[in-house]
């Protein structure tokens, strides 16, 4: 499967609009943003957990970051409320992971630097990365150009790429991952994946 895979182009996705898909596990659903793979793949989702909804042990080959949006996100380690930023490494085991009160989350997959950042006034401007720059909107809307990117708006800049955005008279809260967008060097993906042959 491929979605939003070119890179090399800017993305935005108004993923509060989008229809939730249905995971593996019953009573977890996914609105899918990035991903290059099938069910184990280099991926961006938000996440919804029925409440005692459970996903099963796996193995995140290259890493996992979760921002818990509401609800509660519970894991073998403990309970992680609304606001909450987890990292699991390459190569971690993940136990049972568990919806308490309906959580939604985002997950980043691998990455060095997540930063929450709260807009206000008239205008945000973000300077280009060397890496590129993943974003969601938490709370609140800002602009870029003509989207409107409101509540779980996600969007990707590429290498260089410069962000400049007119923020609502409400402000934004918005988390942005500093980091390369793709690390070939932790996530291992076939000539055939990376050159989008079927197979998926």
């Amino acid at each position: 499967m491929r979605i939003n895979d070119d890179l090399s182009q800017p993305v935005i996705v108004q993923a509060g609009k989008m229809d939730w898909r249905p995971s593996p596990a019953p009573g977890v659903d996914r609105r899918m943003l990035f991903r290059i793979g099938g069910e184990v793949a280099r991926a961006t989702s938000i996440v919804r957990y029925a409440p005692g909804s459970v996903f099963p042990r796996h193995t995140h080959g290259g890493g996992e970051e979760i921002l818990v949006l509401d609800g509660v996100f519970q894991d073998e380690h403990g309970d992680y409320p609304a606001g909450s930023y987890l990292r699991n490494p390459p190569g971690t085991l993940i136990f049972q992971l568990r919806g308490r009160a309906a959580p939604s989350s985002c997950g980043f997959g691998s990455s060095e630097r997540a930063i929450g950042r709260r807009w206000f006034g008239s205008r945000a401007k973000v300077e280009a990365s060397s890496n590129g720059r993943e974003f969601l909107v938490v709370s609140g809307s800002f602009a870029i150009g003509d989207d409107k990117l409101e509540a779980q708006s996600w969007g990707r800049l590429p290498a260089g790429t410069l962000l400049n955005a007119t923020i609502s008279p409400q402000g934004a809260n918005v988390c942005v991952r500093d980091a390369p967008l793709l690390h070939l060097d932790i996530v291992q993906l076939s000539e055939q994946t990376l050159k989008g042959e079927p197979g998926l």
